[in-house]
């Protein structure tokens, strides 16, 4: 009896406390939260290779293909594929390719977790040395502006 109450103790402790090891990203309140990649020295290969990629992602997560309006991002996204939870977008840059994993709130976290895996894993195994993982951004604290 006793060890499974210092189990239990044990699992309380560590499900009560909430720690992010130093430099770990942190969601906002509402749950936003994203991961991005850079693929350098790419061009137009690694550009087809990257939309083909983050298309097969896209249909394997049900996640539907979006047209970017123009005013929307700058640069425009050369893929973008979106639900309400979620987005999977890349960007070419002079001699890299931006790709980023979003999510919209918490309702997103599942699915945000299974195409982050694939975006990675994916990239990863692709472009190998070439895949720059960004650090995680901390959104916890409101942006003030002015």
């Amino acid at each position: 009896m006793r060890p499974s109450l210092v189990a239990v103790i044990a699992a309380l402790l560590l499900t009560s406390c909430q720690s992010y090891p130093s430099g770990a990203g942190r969601p906002s309140p509402d749950g936003y939260f994203s991961h991005a990649y850079d693929i350098t020295g790419a061009g137009a290969r690694e550009l087809a290779q990257v939309q083909q990629i983050l298309r097969a992602i896209a249909a394997k997560t049900n996640l539907p293909k979006r047209s970017p309006a123009p005013s929307d991002f700058s640069p425009v996204p050369i893929a973008f594929y979106r639900d309400s939870r979620v987005a999977l977008l890349a960007f070419r840059h002079k001699d890299s390719v931006l790709v980023e994993v979003i999510r919209y709130n918490h309702s997103g976290l599942p699915a945000f977790a299974r195409i982050d895996v694939l975006v990675r894993s994916t990239l990863s195994r692709k472009f190998g040395n070439r895949l720059y993982v960004e650090p995680e951004p901390d959104y916890s604290h409101p942006v003030i502006t002015g």
